[in-house]
Protein backbone atom coordinates (compact mmCIF):
# COMPACT_ATOMS: atom_id res chain seq x y z
CA UNK A 1 0.00 0.00 0.00
CA UNK A 2 1.14 3.26 -0.92
CA UNK A 3 2.48 5.66 2.22
CA UNK A 4 1.70 9.13 1.62
CA UNK A 5 3.20 12.02 4.17
CA UNK A 6 1.22 15.47 3.96
CA UNK A 7 2.66 18.34 6.39
CA UNK A 8 -0.15 20.92 7.20
CA UNK A 9 -2.64 17.96 6.77
CA UNK A 10 -4.73 19.03 9.46
CA UNK A 11 -6.81 22.01 7.26
CA UNK A 12 -7.44 23.28 4.19
CA UNK A 13 -5.92 21.77 1.70
CA UNK A 14 -3.73 19.44 3.54
CA UNK A 15 -6.90 18.31 4.99
CA UNK A 16 -8.41 17.84 1.59
CA UNK A 17 -5.70 15.93 0.29
CA UNK A 18 -5.46 13.64 3.57
CA UNK A 19 -9.13 12.87 2.89
CA UNK A 20 -8.42 12.27 -1.18
CA UNK A 21 -5.25 9.65 -0.10
CA UNK A 22 -7.65 7.82 2.26
CA UNK A 23 -10.85 7.51 -0.50
CA UNK A 24 -8.37 5.91 -2.89
CA UNK A 25 -6.62 3.28 -0.99
CA UNK A 26 -3.56 4.85 0.47
CA UNK A 27 -2.00 5.30 3.82
CA UNK A 28 -1.75 8.91 5.26
CA UNK A 29 0.79 10.12 7.58
CA UNK A 30 -0.43 14.25 8.58
CA UNK A 31 2.27 16.76 10.00
CA UNK A 32 1.05 19.13 11.73
CA UNK A 33 0.91 20.72 15.24
CA UNK A 34 -2.42 20.61 16.17
CA UNK A 35 -4.55 17.48 15.07
CA UNK A 36 -6.87 19.90 13.89
CA UNK A 37 -9.95 18.48 10.95
CA UNK A 38 -7.78 15.23 10.96
CA UNK A 39 -9.67 14.22 14.15
CA UNK A 40 -12.39 12.90 11.71
CA UNK A 41 -10.68 11.16 9.32
CA UNK A 42 -8.69 8.97 12.20
CA UNK A 43 -12.10 8.13 13.45
CA UNK A 44 -13.24 7.25 9.93
CA UNK A 45 -10.00 5.26 8.91
CA UNK A 46 -7.86 4.79 12.27
CA UNK A 47 -5.81 2.00 10.88
CA UNK A 48 -4.52 3.93 7.68
CA UNK A 49 -3.83 7.24 8.89
CA UNK A 50 -1.43 8.80 11.62
CA UNK A 51 -1.35 12.47 12.76
CA UNK A 52 2.49 13.26 14.00
CA UNK A 53 3.07 16.62 15.53
CA UNK A 54 5.26 18.85 13.67
CA UNK A 55 6.00 22.66 13.63
CA UNK A 56 8.33 23.25 10.07
CA UNK A 57 9.70 26.82 11.72
CA UNK A 58 11.34 24.41 14.02
CA UNK A 59 14.29 22.33 12.87
CA UNK A 60 13.85 19.84 16.28
CA UNK A 61 10.44 19.33 15.59
CA UNK A 62 10.94 18.49 11.97
CA UNK A 63 13.56 15.96 12.71
CA UNK A 64 11.65 14.71 15.68
CA UNK A 65 8.32 14.13 13.68
CA UNK A 66 10.22 12.69 10.39
CA UNK A 67 12.26 10.39 12.87
CA UNK A 68 8.82 9.28 14.30
CA UNK A 69 6.90 8.73 11.02
CA UNK A 70 10.32 6.49 10.01
CA UNK A 71 9.50 3.81 12.31
CA UNK A 72 6.01 3.50 11.57
CA UNK A 73 6.09 3.67 7.57
CA UNK A 74 8.36 3.93 4.69
CA UNK A 75 7.40 7.21 2.48
CA UNK A 76 6.27 6.81 -1.03
CA UNK A 77 4.73 10.59 -1.53
CA UNK A 78 5.53 13.25 0.18
CA UNK A 79 3.29 16.38 -0.43
CA UNK A 80 5.20 19.40 0.87
CA UNK A 81 1.66 21.48 1.56
CA UNK A 82 2.45 23.31 5.04
CA UNK A 83 2.84 27.49 4.80
CA UNK A 84 1.37 30.47 5.91
CA UNK A 85 1.08 33.99 3.92
CA UNK A 86 2.23 37.01 5.50
CA UNK A 87 0.86 40.31 3.40
CA UNK A 88 1.42 44.14 3.83
CA UNK A 89 3.41 46.86 2.13
CA UNK A 90 7.48 45.76 2.32
CA UNK A 91 8.18 49.02 4.17
CA UNK A 92 6.43 47.92 7.19
CA UNK A 93 7.02 44.33 7.50
CA UNK A 94 9.54 43.75 10.15
CA UNK A 95 12.80 41.53 9.87
CA UNK A 96 11.09 38.77 12.23
CA UNK A 97 7.65 39.03 10.20
CA UNK A 98 9.96 38.04 6.75
CA UNK A 99 12.58 35.71 8.36
CA UNK A 100 9.00 33.73 9.78
CA UNK A 101 7.65 33.78 6.34
CA UNK A 102 10.90 31.80 4.97
CA UNK A 103 11.19 29.69 7.75
CA UNK A 104 7.84 27.78 7.58
CA UNK A 105 7.69 28.19 3.90
CA UNK A 106 11.27 27.36 2.41
CA UNK A 107 13.12 26.35 5.45
CA UNK A 108 10.77 24.16 6.68
CA UNK A 109 9.84 22.63 3.48
CA UNK A 110 13.06 22.06 2.85
CA UNK A 111 14.29 20.32 6.16
CA UNK A 112 11.40 17.90 5.60
CA UNK A 113 12.49 16.86 2.37
CA UNK A 114 16.12 16.99 3.18
CA UNK A 115 15.41 14.14 6.07
CA UNK A 116 12.79 11.98 3.96
CA UNK A 117 15.14 12.11 0.86
CA UNK A 118 17.60 9.28 1.80
CA UNK A 119 14.88 6.55 2.53
CA UNK A 120 13.60 7.14 -0.76
CA UNK A 121 16.94 7.07 -2.71
CA UNK A 122 17.53 3.72 -0.44
CA UNK A 123 14.06 2.32 -2.04
CA UNK A 124 15.02 3.31 -5.43
CA UNK A 125 12.21 6.00 -5.67
CA UNK A 126 9.55 8.13 -4.83
CA UNK A 127 7.41 11.14 -5.82
CA UNK A 128 7.48 14.60 -3.87
CA UNK A 129 4.89 17.16 -4.76
CA UNK A 130 5.44 20.86 -3.58
CA UNK A 131 1.95 23.23 -3.27
CA UNK A 132 3.58 26.45 -4.45
CA UNK A 133 1.48 29.08 -5.35
CA UNK A 134 1.01 31.07 -8.76
CA UNK A 135 2.06 34.08 -6.08
CA UNK A 136 5.62 32.35 -7.20
CA UNK A 137 5.01 33.89 -10.36
CA UNK A 138 2.94 36.68 -10.04
CA UNK A 139 3.35 38.84 -7.50
CA UNK A 140 0.86 41.51 -6.81
CA UNK A 141 1.27 44.92 -5.10
CA UNK A 142 1.25 44.07 -0.61
CA UNK A 143 1.91 40.14 -1.59
CA UNK A 144 5.67 40.47 -1.07
CA UNK A 145 6.53 38.30 1.39
CA UNK A 146 4.48 35.24 0.57
CA UNK A 147 5.67 36.06 -3.28
CA UNK A 148 9.07 35.87 -2.62
CA UNK A 149 8.84 32.67 -0.39
CA UNK A 150 7.08 30.70 -3.05
CA UNK A 151 9.54 32.14 -5.79
CA UNK A 152 11.92 30.47 -3.78
CA UNK A 153 9.89 27.26 -4.10
CA UNK A 154 10.17 27.55 -7.93
CA UNK A 155 13.65 27.34 -7.97
CA UNK A 156 14.44 24.09 -5.02
CA UNK A 157 11.82 22.26 -7.19
CA UNK A 158 13.89 22.63 -10.16
CA UNK A 159 16.96 22.03 -8.08
CA UNK A 160 15.51 19.04 -6.31
CA UNK A 161 13.93 17.70 -9.56
CA UNK A 162 17.58 17.88 -11.58
CA UNK A 163 19.53 16.08 -8.38
CA UNK A 164 17.01 13.23 -7.79
CA UNK A 165 16.78 12.55 -11.41
CA UNK A 166 19.11 9.38 -10.98
CA UNK A 167 17.56 7.94 -7.87
CA UNK A 168 14.04 7.68 -10.02
CA UNK A 169 12.69 10.28 -7.24
CA UNK A 170 9.71 12.40 -9.37
CA UNK A 171 9.55 16.09 -8.09
CA UNK A 172 6.55 18.10 -9.36
CA UNK A 173 5.40 21.97 -8.55
CA UNK A 174 1.99 22.68 -8.12
CA UNK A 175 0.89 26.21 -8.92
CA UNK A 176 -2.64 27.08 -7.40
CA UNK A 177 -4.60 30.30 -7.89
CA UNK A 178 -6.46 31.07 -4.76
CA UNK A 179 -8.41 28.43 -3.20
CA UNK A 180 -11.31 28.45 -1.02
CA UNK A 181 -9.88 27.38 2.32
CA UNK A 182 -9.84 29.13 5.67
CA UNK A 183 -6.20 30.17 4.32
CA UNK A 184 -7.53 33.23 3.26
CA UNK A 185 -9.31 34.32 6.78
CA UNK A 186 -5.72 34.22 7.89
CA UNK A 187 -4.44 36.37 5.80
CA UNK A 188 -6.60 38.90 6.57
CA UNK A 189 -6.09 38.90 9.86
CA UNK A 190 -2.55 39.21 9.50
CA UNK A 191 -2.66 42.25 7.13
CA UNK A 192 -4.84 43.80 9.57
CA UNK A 193 -1.93 43.49 12.11
CA UNK A 194 0.39 45.31 9.29
CA UNK A 195 -2.00 47.85 8.73
CA UNK A 196 -1.86 49.65 12.19
CA UNK A 197 1.82 50.48 11.80
CA UNK A 198 0.92 52.34 8.46
CA UNK A 199 0.79 56.46 8.85
CA UNK A 200 -2.77 57.33 8.58
CA UNK A 201 -2.00 59.02 5.31
CA UNK A 202 -0.46 55.88 3.65
CA UNK A 203 -3.06 53.82 4.99
CA UNK A 204 -5.96 53.78 1.89
CA UNK A 205 -4.66 51.53 -0.76
CA UNK A 206 -3.97 48.69 1.66
CA UNK A 207 -7.73 49.21 3.26
CA UNK A 208 -8.83 48.69 -0.07
CA UNK A 209 -6.61 45.82 -0.78
CA UNK A 210 -8.04 43.71 3.01
CA UNK A 211 -11.69 44.52 1.64
CA UNK A 212 -11.03 42.99 -1.44
CA UNK A 213 -8.99 40.13 -0.19
CA UNK A 214 -12.42 39.10 2.52
CA UNK A 215 -14.58 39.72 -0.57
CA UNK A 216 -12.94 37.59 -3.44
CA UNK A 217 -14.43 33.88 -4.07
CA UNK A 218 -11.58 30.82 -4.32
CA UNK A 219 -11.64 27.77 -5.84
CA UNK A 220 -13.67 25.09 -4.32
CA UNK A 221 -11.75 22.23 -3.00
CA UNK A 222 -13.66 19.76 -5.04
CA UNK A 223 -12.82 21.34 -8.43
CA UNK A 224 -9.25 20.33 -7.92
CA UNK A 225 -10.05 16.38 -7.03
CA UNK A 226 -9.36 15.14 -10.79
CA UNK A 227 -6.06 17.47 -11.03
CA UNK A 228 -4.71 16.08 -7.65
CA UNK A 229 -5.67 12.72 -8.83
CA UNK A 230 -3.68 13.20 -11.50
CA UNK A 231 -0.62 14.18 -9.74
CA UNK A 232 -0.59 11.74 -7.76
CA UNK A 233 -1.05 8.66 -10.09
CA UNK A 234 0.38 10.14 -13.25
CA UNK A 235 3.38 7.60 -14.36
CA UNK A 236 5.09 10.80 -16.54
CA UNK A 237 5.10 13.15 -13.89
CA UNK A 238 5.56 16.78 -15.60
CA UNK A 239 7.66 19.35 -13.65
CA UNK A 240 4.92 21.69 -13.07
CA UNK A 241 0.98 21.76 -12.84
CA UNK A 242 -1.53 24.55 -13.26
CA UNK A 243 -4.59 23.88 -11.80
CA UNK A 244 -6.80 26.24 -13.29
CA UNK A 245 -7.89 28.08 -16.74
CA UNK A 246 -7.46 31.89 -15.25
CA UNK A 247 -4.06 31.26 -13.38
CA UNK A 248 -2.39 29.81 -16.61
CA UNK A 249 -4.07 33.22 -18.77
CA UNK A 250 -1.74 35.24 -16.17
CA UNK A 251 1.30 33.35 -16.53
CA UNK A 252 0.31 33.61 -20.33
CA UNK A 253 0.02 37.93 -20.15
CA UNK A 254 2.91 37.92 -17.59
CA UNK A 255 5.43 36.09 -20.61
CA UNK A 256 3.73 37.78 -23.30
CA UNK A 257 3.34 41.84 -22.38
CA UNK A 258 6.00 44.03 -22.35
CA UNK A 259 7.05 45.23 -18.63
CA UNK A 260 5.76 48.26 -18.67
CA UNK A 261 2.11 47.34 -19.90
CA UNK A 262 2.04 44.34 -17.14
CA UNK A 263 3.61 47.26 -14.37
CA UNK A 264 0.35 49.02 -15.78
CA UNK A 265 -1.69 46.44 -15.23
CA UNK A 266 -0.36 45.56 -11.86
CA UNK A 267 -0.54 49.18 -10.64
CA UNK A 268 -4.28 49.01 -11.54
CA UNK A 269 -5.39 46.84 -8.65
CA UNK A 270 -7.09 49.14 -7.31
CA UNK A 271 -9.59 49.28 -10.12
CA UNK A 272 -9.95 45.59 -10.88
CA UNK A 273 -8.89 45.82 -14.33
CA UNK A 274 -9.19 41.25 -14.59
CA UNK A 275 -11.95 39.76 -14.10
CA UNK A 276 -13.05 35.88 -13.85
CA UNK A 277 -16.81 34.63 -14.60
CA UNK A 278 -17.82 33.01 -11.35
CA UNK A 279 -20.96 30.72 -12.99
CA UNK A 280 -22.57 29.98 -9.02
CA UNK A 281 -22.85 33.75 -8.38
CA UNK A 282 -23.83 34.84 -11.94
CA UNK A 283 -21.67 38.05 -11.56
CA UNK A 284 -18.03 38.99 -12.50
CA UNK A 285 -15.77 38.54 -9.76
CA UNK A 286 -11.73 40.25 -9.43
CA UNK A 287 -9.53 37.24 -9.28
CA UNK A 288 -6.08 37.18 -6.55
CA UNK A 289 -3.45 35.01 -7.82
CA UNK A 290 -2.25 33.42 -4.73
CA UNK A 291 -2.95 30.30 -2.61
Amino acid sequence: MINVVISGASSGLGLYLAELCLETGKNVIGLSRTEGGLHALINKYPERIRHIPADLSDPGSVQRAVQGLLTHCKPDILINNAGYGQIGPLEYISFGEMENQFRVNVFGLLELTRLILPEMRARGGGRIIIIGSSAGRICSPFNGPYSASKHALEALADALRYECADSGIKVALVQPGKINTPYGSKISQSGAEILKRIPQERRKAFENFLSREEKIPGLPLHALRRKFLQILHDTDLKPRYVLDSYTRLLFLIRTILPEKCYDWLMLRQGTRTLFVFDKSKSVRVPVRTEK
